[in-house]
């Protein structure tokens, strides 16, 4: 026999043993419910039997810290229907719906936007809140929404003042004044 015959015969020993001794470590399904881990050495080789991997325990979550109260900001009013900006003045009832339209056109015809605001390409939509006398006079005016760009807010406030003095109110409104809420919107499209 040459050494690597000897080889051969000395590796297939100690794996024919390994074998056995594994087979003979797996427990019958008579002899208990669970696998019992049996160790067997041979040749100052240790082999086990196969056992299940104990299940890993689910890591406990960490406590949250609880949130710090933050202070709540007052809600701003948001224009009644968005999807008709510069389509129609949100305001009280008034008695002449045709010089509303009036108005809203003469501020929509000085709406000029911002150079600047343009090659920054901002945009958004501020509504404005005025007053005017029966005799046409601005009598206040403030932003109630802004657009948050400091821009278009001076460019929609701008528009109301160009149109200077509106026209007097007609025959059938006796009211003294009006308050209008108009939404101005700055688009690029």
């Amino acid at each position: 026999m040459g050494p690597s015959q000897v080889g051969w015969a000395v590796s297939l020993a100690v794996h024919a043993a390994a074998l056995v001794a594994i087979v003979a470590l797996v427990p019958l399904a008579e002899e208990g419910p669970e696998p019992v881990a049996r160790a067997l050495v041979v040749s100052n080789l240790s082999f086990s039997a196969p056992s299940e991997p104990e299940p890993k325990p689910e890591p406990k979550p960490e406590p949250k810290p609880e949130p710090k109260p933050e202070p709540k900001p007052e809600p701003k009013p948001e224009p009644a229907d968005v999807e008709s900006l510069n389509e129609a003045v949100v305001s009280a009832p008034m008695a002449d719906p045709a010089y509303a339209d009036w108005v809203r056109l003469a501020v929509l015809a000085e709406q000029q936007y911002p150079r600047q605001a343009r090659r920054r390409r901002m945009e958004g939509v501020v509504v404005v809140r005025f007053e005017v006398a029966a005799s046409g006079q601005l009598l206040s005016l403030s932003v109630v929404a802004g657009s948050g760009q400091a821009l278009l807010d001076d460019a929609a406030l701008s528009a109301v003042r160009a149109v200077g003095v509106f026209e007097p109110f007609p025959a059938g409104m006796a009211q003294a004044s009006h308050e209008f809420e108009l939404p101005i919107r700055f688009s690029l499209r």
